[in-house]
């Protein structure tokens, strides 16, 4: 494969992998801006395969028809661009936005009227440009068209709406965004109007560049990747204050027992009658003479939890033991508020005198506090995975790149050979094949992709950590390849499955795993080994570990590397190992550190087994 095949491809890759980035939130959340992007990002695919196919074409037929066809993805880059300006920068003058889009449109509807192009009146001669290293490409001459200036127009009109959008963004305040979004989009414009004016005119001979000015937004897009992890410091120090609002919500709970405001019952077996205090009664809506029975109690209590409830009681009752369960009630004012129930059974040796007492404390606040923390990591768990995606963006576009450019070879292949009308029903069959194989290389990252990327809600299910181990390889090999690193595993074969959020314990492995190669940058790469093992530890938990041959972790440092903002790296914001701790703290596991004698650290992560009822 020649080297301009590669960047080609390289660039359609890095705008497709930022188009399924954005696509699933444009439409899950009906988002506009990401929408829109998700649009400039496949526009900017369609430019760069087309120009691709123009380096290498061979007749002034197929060269003329390509030129043509390349103006349907510049519109739609021109048309998704203001309207990602629009929306999501909320600038840039009306006036000038439908201008550009008129114009652009005006020029697309006279590229199809016009033969053999909207840029030339006629193509005279197809001549191989030489390029450096050697490589030659196709560029045409001709006699170039009035209507052309109608596309010069477009971007120049183009231009004064993002040079307008960033000068209101700048006056607003948010310089960051004026420079790396307008700036990069203005660049853009300006350099492959430019260039593309100046091949019209004759003034150089070029191929055409309009793909690989896309590469500004890129690295933009990439850029505004990176400032995820400030929202992640934002974040953590909401969740801290989250977490003193609920140490403050305890302590208030235990001064309300000691003083006497909570609720008080009694529950006697025999008569099936239950004795509330002045202020539980009151919070039932019960008056102060009313008889109550466990009928008329668990009525008001919240039908999702009522027969929890009821076992719970009836379990206390036949084992002679203790009642700790908590539950949501519905009040006389049609709120519902969460009720912590603790009691014990007593009974005399009599039937008659078998009873229950306990208290009722309402826990509303512990629980939305508890709820608020948990939302908040799993959050944070998201923009730390978004992150780290972020900077494997490149060995991710690549390892997508390889499969597309197999189809793309492939394809021209069989077009050839259907061509000449001189072939091989089994190597067209055997094309085909090879087609369809690298197809479903590329679905299945983007199914890894996808997975790591969608933020939903926390769910919790049996799965076996050795398959979720063989998934996070498979996200990190073109990375590891890059690296040189190489990664050998031990993995436990009938290992009882756990209860876990399978993308979050995912995310943790790979932020170890990466976390292990940037330790083993300084190290010669024949030491570059990293070994990722399973075993069932001896206090019956699923444990995992990640050891490498790097710098190590120096001594006393092993436990506050998980501290938020400490960092051994240079360049660190010192939350990847916080947050992975969050993750596997909350799944009722634990994470530390282990220095190794021959060098390097281990990771190890221990996790309940799941339970057989679950």
């Amino acid at each position: 494969m020649n080297w301009v095949t590669i960047v080609y491809s390289m660039v359609a890759a890095s705008s497709l992998t930022l188009l399924l980035v954005h696509l699933p939130i444009g439409i899950r959340r009906r988002n506009w801006p990401s929408a829109a992007f998700s649009l400039m990002a496949l526009s900017a695919a369609g430019v760069a395969a087309c120009e691709l196919l123009l380096v290498r074409s061979t007749t002034l037929e197929r060269y003329g028809e390509i030129l043509r066809w390349i103006h349907v993805p510049i519109w739609l880059l021109t048309v998704s661009m203001v309207v990602f300006v629009r929306s999501y920068l909320q600038a840039g003058g009306a006036w000038l936005a439908w201008s550009s889009i008129a114009a652009r449109s005006a020029a697309l509807i006279v590229n199809f009227l016009q033969t053999p192009n909207l840029n030339y009146d006629a193509l005279t001669a197809l001549r191989r440009f030489p390029l450096w290293g050697g490589e030659t490409v196709s560029v045409t001459q001709g006699i170039p068209s009035h209507w052309t200036h109608l596309g010069e127009l477009s971007s120049a009109l183009l231009a004064l709406f993002l040079a307008d959008a960033a000068h209101t963004v700048w006056r607003r305040g948010d310089k960051r965004q004026a420079v790396t979004i307008c700036g990069s989009m203005l660049l853009f414009v300006v350099v492959s109007g430019t260039h593309a004016a100046l091949v019209h005119a004759g003034i150089i001979q070029s191929p055409y560049i309009l793909s690989l000015c896309y590469t500004a937004i890129v690295a933009a897009m990439a850029y505004e990747l990176t400032t995820q992890v400030y929202r992640t410091a934002e974040l953590t120090q909401q969740i801290r204050a989250t977490e003193r609002a609920l140490h403050d919500s305890e302590r208030q709970a235990a001064m309300a027992a000691e003083t006497g405001a909570v609720g008080f019952w009694a529950w006697d077996l025999a008569r099936d009658e239950i004795w509330l205090s002045e202020q539980a009664r009151r919070a039932c809506g019960f008056g102060m003479a009313e008889r109550v029975d466990l009928g008329r109690l668990l009525d008001t209590i919240h039908v999702d939890d009522r027969e929890r409830l009821r076992l719970e009681l009836d379990k206390c009752v036949r084992n002679g033991g203790r009642l700790d369960i908590d539950f949501r009630d519905r009040r006389p004012d049609g709120t519902t508020r969460w009720i912590a129930a603790r009691g014990r059974f007593e009974a005399e040796g009599k039937r008659s005198t078998r009873r229950m007492l306990g208290v009722a404390v309402d826990i509303t606040k512990l629980k939305l506090a508890e709820l608020e923390i948990a939302q908040q990591r799993n959050q944070l768990a998201h923009l730390s995975r978004v992150t780290t995606l972020g900077e494997l963006l490149g060995s991710l576009a690549h390892e997508l790149s390889q499969p597309l450019t197999a189809i793309l070879h492939n394809a021209q292949a069989a077009q050839r050979f259907l061509i000449k009308n001189d072939y091989d029903r089994r190597e067209i069959v055997g094309i085909l094949a090879e087609i369809i194989e690298q197809d479903r290389r590329a679905a299945e990252v983007i199914r890894r992709l996808r997975a790591l990327l969608t933020r939903g809600e926390v769910s919790f299910q049996q799965f076996d950590v050795s398959d979720i181990v063989a998934d996070a390889l498979k996200v990190l090999h073109a990375e590891l390849v890059a690296r040189g690193v190489e990664v050998s595993t031990t993995l436990a074969s009938d290992l009882p499955p756990v209860d876990c959020d399978r993308v979050q314990i995912e995310q943790v492995l790979l932020n170890l795993i990466t976390n292990g190669c940037d330790a083993m940058d300084a190290v010669d790469r024949p030491r570059r080994q990293i070994v990722v093992s399973t075993e069932l530890g001896d206090d019956g938990a699923v444990r995992l570990s990640v050891r490498d041959r790097g710098v190590g972790i120096p001594e006393g440092l092993q436990d506050r590397v998980f501290q938020p903002f400490f960092t051994t790296k240079p360049s660190g914001m010192g939350l990847g190992l916080a947050v992975c701790r969050t993750i596997i703290t909350a799944h009722g596991g634990r994470l530390w550190a282990e220095s190794n004698v021959d060098g390097g650290a281990t990771f190890c992560v221990a996790l309940p087994v799941a339970h057989p009822s679950t």
